[in-house]
């Protein structure tokens, strides 16, 4: 049966609408969406939702979340990563390749993106490894990868310190078609750290990470990047000097993209003062100026997406002292709402955000993107803006609980999200 979203105010990037319209899904089988006059598709034969009063979007996309299967599933697996991220609007979402085996040949590769389908919830697409073992030592499987399904390349959260294997591991994913995900930190300048080196980690007693450990990562890959002319992401940029780094290189011509993840947007390191070990995080959380940096990078273009960076994390790797406890906190469910603070505090226009969360980061995945990104594609995000809900440990869908924003209220719920034509999740009342 078709589906008819009516009389919500759509928010297309790809097509530069922001207006109310209906929005008519005619073929479940190919999943064209169609964008039309309000009132003009009699709903007879069709599914209806009535958006009045909500904003229709295109389903969101994610570049980075850590779903651990295989090896892991105690933390979070596919479909209970797949099943939080339709909660929060996510019809999209790389799967990063630190898992236990790790995604570095083809098999493993092939095991995740047929798990991800089974689930039949959001689109679960796979991030190969560019070492093997995410060891550094040696480049992985990388066409055997590209032939099962990998639609990017990351060892994680952990930099290739070898110049010379990045280099050939950009060398090797331009032949494929590839973009090279790096996570930019420079283990010998960051080793040891916990939080942003400066006055709060000094009063917290917690060992520093300067932001040139970032930085001179950054520079690095850039320059390969440059130099070999291949497709370079950099992953959860943190600093100002970053982002400009990045603005710089964009301007020469240097094939480069890069993303935020979503905490960096909304919190600084003086949020540390609690010791809360959802908030002990890799990149760490910086100062006041980085999270302007980032905002300011978000809106002129500089960073081409928002991702939720989505790491869980049990009990046994959070509840321990703040020094010992392991990075990481989820995300997928309060991605978007987190966002929306934002557009509230107006330091983002609607328009401008949606394409963060949507063209962007589907832009960097490129052909493999599969479509995502733009209503066209049959996957929709159906949002009430203005519905206050506590983030409780019952309203969590992943496996862990590992977010700082347990016991808060955020504004803004994603009522209902369509992923090919397909109702996947539809908010229960209270």
């Amino acid at each position: 049966m078709s589906l008819l979203v009516r009389n919500g105010r759509v928010v297309d990037p790809a097509t530069g609408l922001d207006g109310v319209r209906d929005v008519l899904v005619e073929n479940v089988a190919s999943s064209a969406a169609r964008i039309e006059a309000p009132g003009s598709v009699k709903p007879e034969n069709h599914e209806v939702i009535d958006a009045t009063g909500m904003w229709v979007l295109p389903g969101l996309v994610d570049l980075r979340a850590h779903l651990r299967e295989p090896g892991q599933e105690y933390k979070e697996d596919l479909v209970t990563g797949a099943t939080a991220a339709v909660a929060g609007g996510i019809t999209t979402v790389v799967a990063q390749p630190d898992t236990k085996p790790p995604v570095d040949n083809g098999e493993i590769v092939d095991f995740v993106r047929r798990r991800g389908e089974a689930a039949g919830l959001a689109k679960i697409l796979v991030a190969g490894a560019i070492t093997a073992g995410l060891k550094g030592e040696q480049l992985a499987f990388i066409g055997e990868m590209r032939r099962a399904g990998a639609v990017i390349l990351s060892d994680g959260d952990t930099w290739v310190r070898d110049a010379g294997l990045m280099r050939r591991a950009l060398e090797y994913a331009s032949d494929f078609g590839l973009t090279v995900m790096t996570h930019a930190e420079d283990p010998t300048l960051a080793r040891g750290g916990l939080a942003h080196e400066g006055p709060m980690a000094v009063r917290l007693g917690l060992r520093g990470i300067p932001s040139v450990a970032e930085e001179t990562a950054i520079a690095r890959d850039l320059a390969l990047a440059a130099y070999t002319g291949a497709k370079l992401h950099v992953a959860h940029v943190s600093s100002a000097e970053a982002v400009e780094q990045i603005r710089i290189a964009k301007k020469r011509g240097t094939k480069v993209t890069c993303d935020v993840a979503v905490h960096h947007l909304v919190l600084i390191d003086e949020a540390l003062s609690t010791y809360d070990t959802s908030l002990r995080l890799s990149p760490p959380l910086r100062r006041s100026r980085d999270r302007d940096a980032l905002i300011a990078g978000l809106v002129d273009g500089t960073i081409d997406a928002v991702a939720s960076d989505h790491a869980p994390q049990s009990v046994l790797e959070k509840d321990l002292p703040f020094i010992e406890a392991e990075p990481g906190a989820i995300a997928l469910q309060q991605l978007l709402p987190l966002c929306l603070g934002l557009v509230a505090d107006k330091r983002i226009d609607l328009p401008t955000l949606v394409a963060r969360l949507t063209l962007g980061p589907a832009g960097v995945l490129g052909a493999y993107a599969q479509g995502a990104g733009a209503l066209a594609a049959g996957d929709l995000t159906i949002v009430d803006p203005d519905s206050e809900w506590l983030l409780a440990r019952e309203t969590l869908l992943s496996k862990c609980m590992n977010s700082p924003f347990v016991g808060r209220t955020l504004r803004g719920r994603v009522e209902c999200t369509v992923v090919r034509g397909r109702v996947v999740y539809k908010r229960q009342n209270a």
